[in-house]
């Protein structure tokens, strides 16, 4: 090929070269290996200690209908469990 036809050619070739080297970059160097590690639980969970989400508990949930404590293979459906970060990870 030779005039236009070959430079544009050659456009496309340095472009998809250009985007290749981008992306394989953006890997590298984006990558979680890469990335500092910060310790998120600063200590041992204590399942005694919990807070309660004010007018969270659904109206059916009294001590009057309490049919007692189900099996452990009972699938929860429709449960959400919300969980915060703490401070100083929510300004980062």
């Amino acid at each position: 090929m030779t005039g236009p036809l070959r430079w544009v050619k050659l456009c496309s070739l340095r472009q998809g070269l250009a985007l290749f080297v981008l992306i394989i970059a953006i890997n590298l160097l984006g990558s979680p290996a890469n990335a500092q590690v910060r310790e998120q639980l600063s200590q041992a969970i204590d399942d005694a200690d919990y807070v309660r989400i004010e007018h969270t508990k659904p109206l059916l949930a009294t001590a009057a209908n309490d049919v007692g404590p189900v099996e452990s293979s009972r699938t929860m459906q429709r449960m959400l469990l919300v969980l915060w970060p703490p401070a100083e990870q929510q300004t980062n």
